[in-house]
């Protein structure tokens, strides 16, 4: 008998990389800097016909001579037609210079168990990383900065203060426990945080980021605190800060101070007389002598806090009143004498 011809043998490969750490693999990715580690995903697919035994995997960066590829966890010895296997693995320090590119390449190899003969490879899709631009000046390999910003405009006792706090990784590194924190000024409470990707904890803000935070990358949370009812001090002053702490802590912090506007009583600005011997002023009456009732800008004042009557008379309380009155009652007594003394005259004459 004439042996048929061997099975075609065909491997199907596809790799991509996590440089950035966020979002999980793709063919194309952006590294946070030079000689950063680099993880990469590899999914074998067997096309031939029958099972295929996996003899190894090799790796290629840019102008670099081959490696093999230790897989965690290892790949199956073999592979059913048309099952697929994934190898995950890193390459340490393998992400290119500031601001270049490299293309990555792996090779899976594997024969048919039959025939050591028939044998095949397949080549994976090549992954494209790019390094960010190097930094202007020195800067250090870690270095987050917030910057907080407050109300545009002074507060009240009782009001709300909304702040937004912005947190940029400005290093050349990604930072994987970025926390802020933000105390709460005196006489102030938590209304709301609004913080999405963040976990908060506590009646004070304290707020850890969920994610990896890459190289040049931004992000943000709004603080909303009550100034409360009694609030006496002239201005807010609130603090926040991130961390870790870096090689460059002056920009860990930053601080928004609010002037605070007191309320004032009394009418704006009217100054009502006080119980026990303020000089009570209504409109300029005049009383007038002669039995004359008097008048104070056509109200008459009461005692005890009394409403004012029509015609713009201010209430009075106290002594204010009892001087008015005891004046009122003097002018009259001394119009009535003139009076009677007028007509003693008249009679006698």
């Amino acid at each position: 008998n004439v042996p048929g011809p061997a099975p075609r043998l065909s491997l199907d490969v596809v790799k991509t990389n996590n440089a950035d750490g966020v979002g999980g693999y793709s063919p194309t990715e952006t590294s946070p800097g030079p000689g950063q580690d680099v993880p990469y995903q590899v999914v074998i697919t067997n096309n031939s016909p029958i099972t295929v035994t996996l003899d190894d995997l090799t790796d290629v960066v840019g102008a670099a001579a081959s490696v093999p590829v230790t897989c965690a966890p290892a790949l199956p010895p073999s592979l059913a037609s048309g099952a697929s296997a994934t190898c995950l693995f890193t390459l340490v320090g393998s992400s290119p210079a500031a601001g270049s590119s490299l293309t990555d390449t792996v090779t899976a190899a594997a024969h048919d168990p039959a025939d050591s003969n028939n044998s095949t490879t397949g080549q994976g899709s090549s992954t494209v990383l790019t390094a960010r631009p190097a930094p202007p000046g020195n800067v250090a390999a870690h270095d987050l900065s917030i910057v907080k910003t407050g109300p545009a405009s002074s507060l009240t006792p009782g009001q709300d203060a909304s702040y937004t706090l912005t947190v940029h990784n400005g290093g050349n590194a990604t930072e994987n426990s970025v926390v802020v924190d933000d105390a709460l000024p005196a006489n102030t409470t938590l209304k709301s945080i609004t913080a999405t990707g963040w976990t908060c904890t506590g009646n004070a803000v304290h707020c850890v980021l969920n994610a990896q935070l890459a190289a040049g990358d931004t992000v943000s949370l709004t603080v909303v605190l009550t100034l409360a009812a009694n609030y006496a001090d002239s201005s807010v002053v609130n603090t926040a800060t991130v961390g870790p702490t870096d090689a460059t802590p002056s920009n860990n912090t930053s601080t928004v101070t609010t002037p605070v506007t007191q309320t004032t009583q009394g009418g704006g600005g009217v100054t009502v007389p006080t119980q026990g011997g303020g000089t009570p002023t209504a409109g300029g009456g005049t009383p007038t002598a002669g039995g004359g009732t008097p008048t104070a800008g056509g109200g008459t004042p009461t005692a005890g806090g009394g409403t004012p009557t029509a015609g713009g008379g201010l209430p009075f309380t106290g002594a204010p009143v009892q001087q008015w009155s005891l004046e009122g009652a003097a002018l009259l007594l001394f119009g009535a004498g003139l009076l009677l003394l007028g007509r003693r005259k008249k009679a006698t004459a």
